[in-house]
Parts: C-alpha cells; sequence; structure tokens
C-alpha cells in the first residue's frame, strides 16, 4: 500500500514509510492515563502524511524506516493522518534505503 492509496476511515493493511521530521512531542491524558504523544512526518514515493504514535516503545528517528500493519487511517486538516490503532503493530527498520 502506498500514501496515495490511503482514504479517511479506513483500515490499513500493510505499509512502509520513511520519517522525514519528528513534527510535535506532548504529554496528555488518554483514557485518563498519562501518555506521551509523538506527531512525525512520513514520506514514500507516492507522497507525504502524518503519524502519530501513543507511547511508543521503540525509538524513532529521523531517516528510519517504519512498517505500520493493521493501522488506521483519519481524516485530518490538509491531509491523512495515520496511527497505529487498536489493533495495529509497528516495526522500526535501520535508516537508508529505498522505500
Amino acid at each position: 500500500m502506498m500514501i496515495c492509496e490511503l482514504r479517511p476511515k479506513r483500515r490499513v493493511d500493510d505499509i512502509t514509510l520513511r520519517v522525514i521530521r519528528l513534527v510535535s512531542e506532548r504529554n496528555s491524558k488518554v483514557y485518563g492515563r498519562p501518555r506521551l504523544i509523538l506527531e512525525f512526518r512520513v514520506e514514500d514515493s507516492s507522497g507525504e502524511c502524518d503519524l502519530t504514535l501513543i507511547d511508543p516503545a521503540q525509538t524513532i528517528l529521523p531517516g528510519d524506516r517504519v512498517r505500520i500493519i493493521n493501522g488506521y487511517a483519519k481524516p485530518c486538516i490538509g491531509g491523512i493522518k495515520l496511527t497505529i490503532g487498536k489493533y495495529g503493530s509497528l516495526v522500526v527498520g535501520p535508516s537508508g534505503g529505498t522505500v
């Protein structure tokens, strides 16, 4: 799957992206518990979008490749935002290479 194929309010089966930069980092309460929320700008050969992660288990740096399995695409101002969702998973690969 590519970014150009993403549709709002739809499941994302499998997509591999490259992290461009960390957009924001903030602490917030999610379901009554304090959580770290990170927002990244990611890209593939077809375009760019945002990726939001809540309490990521792995460190993600600009240039890293990430693979999202069973994620979710939701609408946001200016495009689409990807999340791992309730049932999704994230795999972080080494930086470099093509996506």
